[in-house]
């Protein structure tokens, strides 16, 4: 992802034998970015629609969380991973402030509830 910077960052660890269902993060603006920290090798994986992946340390996915996606781990350890959330490349911007300035104006509207 050569010139382009992420806008999120966080740690996500994931507990053993544990399973997050398919869902959609209905947000096709953003790729997503997971850098394998920490995890059994060939026991932690994520399917993004019908392809699964296996997380190897030190290597890193890039997915498209727009489309049904689900993890698991089947290890006994936890799976520690770095999420790194970028704008979709092929936004503007204009469209990149639009998002943000409406993201600001939702959320404003949520406290006031």
């Amino acid at each position: 992802l050569k010139g382009i910077k992420p806008f999120e960052a966080f740690f996500a660890k994931m507990p053993p034998r544990t399973k997050i269902a398919p869902h959609s993060d209905n947000l096709n603006y953003v790729l997503t970015s997971h850098l394998a920290l920490e995890l059994e090798e060939g026991k932690c994986s994520i399917t993004v629609g019908n392809e699964e992946k296996y997380w190897k340390e030190g290597e890193m996915l890039i997915l498209d969380t727009t489309f049904i996606h689900s993890t698991k781990n089947e290890s006994n350890r936890p799976r520690y991973i770095l999420v790194l959330r970028f704008w979709h490349p092929g936004l503007t911007e204009e469209e990149r402030r639009a998002i943000h300035v409406s993201h600001a104006i939702l959320a404003r509207a949520a406290k006031g509830m």
